[in-house]
């Protein structure tokens, strides 16, 4: 199950969760690394969808772009048994025309991050 900004949205063919420290890294001129920690367990979601339709598709990013910054709920985050909500903004969506028919489109191999804020 994946909530953006209120709404469920079509289960994805895969859905990979990416842990991430935030730090700014520098060396002195002693050669000393150091470092200031900015924030600590940001999570990347890479949802992928193997086919969708045209309808579907375009459902799915017009939900994307409502806001800038959404809050996302989504079940399956490896550091917690009950499902996660975050905040984030979405990436670069890519999704490739797989066959035309008649009345519509499918689409395959759309991909799309949701990065925490």
């Amino acid at each position: 199950m994946i909530d953006i900004g209120g709404t469920t949205i079509k289960t994805p063919s895969s859905l990979d969760i990416s842990i991430a420290d935030i730090v700014d890294l520098r060396q002195n001129l002693s050669g000393n690394t150091n470092a200031d920690i900015i924030a600590l367990g940001k999570r990347t979601l890479k949802l992928k969808y193997s086919v969708l339709t045209a309808t579907d598709l375009i459902t799915l990013l017009n939900i994307l772009k409502a806001n800038f910054f959404m809050t996302v709920v989504y079940d399956g985050d490896p550091e917690q048994s009950t499902p996660k909500t975050v905040t984030c903004r979405v990436s670069e969506r890519t999704q490739s025309i797989y066959t035309y028919r008649v009345t519509s489109k499918i689409y395959r191999d759309i991909n799309f991050e949701l990065i925490e804020r």
